[in-house]
């Protein structure tokens, strides 16, 4: 069983990570069809026996795309970046970011939130105080803005060290998450990270179907 990790679901986007908005919902309706997916709860640890639906940066994409899963039933897990939101525009093909009354809807509907750092900088690049000020930061205000215990963390890039894995720990995360990278490795250097499938531009339903049965 393995996660799954989008980022943008928009039409008109070249960038290789978005999904048209037409193929997730065909993805949707195959990842319930599927009943490999379960809706995350805000107290995420890392369970080899389930899988969930994950979704990285928290750009304003975000807000019809977990509509869309929790439509079929599937509550997924959002990362998002605190310095990024409040509907401000962030990195060129991202358009703007979710506004703290957005994200606050999602977890309405069901939504799980986890941090996707405080910056979206390289944290393997990062000496061990900056990486836990980072994480920390991110965690900080995520709960007290929020009201909820934030308990997951998703690396930016998906790029990380044991030092960072520390770091990350340190601050008070529980379940750590990177990406392709780590399906197979995820304890490589000692650190229990939990690798995601990228679904981007070029998933196909018939790649997603692929996909999922190999994790």
């Amino acid at each position: 069983m393995g996660h799954l990790v989008y980022h943008r679901v928009v039409e008109g986007c070249a960038e290789a990570g978005s999904v048209p908005l037409a193929r997730f919902h065909q993805h949707c309706r195959f990842l319930r069809a599927s009943r490999r997916y379960v809706s995350v709860h805000d107290d995420v640890t890392i369970q080899t026996h389930k899988s969930w639906v994950t979704l990285d940066d928290g750009d304003a994409s975000a807000f019809g795309a977990v509509k869309m899963l929790t439509e079929v039933g599937i509550k997924p897990l959002l990362f998002v970046i605190p310095g990024w939101l409040n509907g401000r525009d962030i990195e060129h093909v991202y358009g703007r970011a979710l506004t703290w009354a957005e994200l606050r809807e999602l977890m309405r509907c069901g939504a799980a939130i986890g941090s996707h750092s405080y910056t979206h900088r390289r944290m393997d690049v990062m000496s061990w105080q900056e990486a836990v000020k980072e994480a920390e930061q991110s965690k900080v205000q995520l709960e007290d803005l929020l009201g909820i215990g934030v308990s997951a963390f998703a690396f930016p890039y998906g790029f990380w060290s044991a030092t960072a894995v520390d770091a990350v720990r340190t601050a008070g995360y529980g379940a750590v998450f990177g990406t392709d990278a780590d399906l197979n490795a995820g304890s490589r250097a000692g650190c229990a990270v939990a690798g995601r499938a990228t679904v981007g531009r070029s998933t196909t339903l018939a790649k997603l179907v692929g996909k999922v049965w190999l994790l």
